[in-house]
């Protein structure tokens, strides 16, 4: 077997192995806070169109373990209703909570991500991998959207309002 093995493909083989290795050494260095940071920013770029090359959007979606592809996106718009009980509430918590609710919806339901946009607003984006049909993708989306109301609903006492944006088939 090792008189097989050419000596351009061994270091080919083992530099690649280095790259990798270096990856995971420096996404164990980041916070959890640098990789959220991170994960928004890629996905604002994403949605304004910053993120211009199709071979580096998909090493950063696999890089930050993005549940989304380039193909299939639903964006959508998600208002916290204000009120008087959320005004008085920390901030930075309140955005937590329905962060870590959305996510653990999209997890058990379809594949997506949630980042905040704006004071109360957030962005989901829906991935669709195997649906094409744009009625199939919009109930989908509003069967998502209805389980995250009603969680936030029991258990944060706030109410939404959201807009879906049109349906992207490819990334373009």
């Amino acid at each position: 077997l090792k008189h097989n093995i050419e000596r351009e493909s061994l270091f080919y083989a083992l530099n690649e192995l280095v790259k990798t290795q270096r990856k995971e050494d420096y996404k164990k260095e980041l916070s959890d806070d640098s990789i959220s940071a991170l994960k928004n920013r890629f996905i604002m770029n994403l949605l304004t169109g910053l993120t211009i090359h199709e071979d580096t959007a998909l090493a950063n979606i696999k890089f930050l373990d993005l549940p989304i592809g380039l193909t299939n996106l639903l964006p959508i718009v998600l208002r916290v209703q204000r009120n008087s009980d959320n005004d008085t509430l920390d901030r930075s918590l309140f955005e937590f909570s329905i962060i870590n609710m959305c996510t653990e919806i999209l997890k058990n339901t379809c594949e997506g991500v949630i980042i905040p946009i704006h004071d109360f607003s957030y962005c989901i984006l829906l991935y669709f991998p195997h649906i094409y049909s744009n009625s199939s993708v919009k109930n989908t989306a509003h069967i998502v959207l209805n389980k995250i109301r009603d969680v936030l609903r029991r258990f944060m006492n706030i109410d939404i309002c959201y807009s879906m944006g049109e349906f992207c088939a490819y990334y373009t």
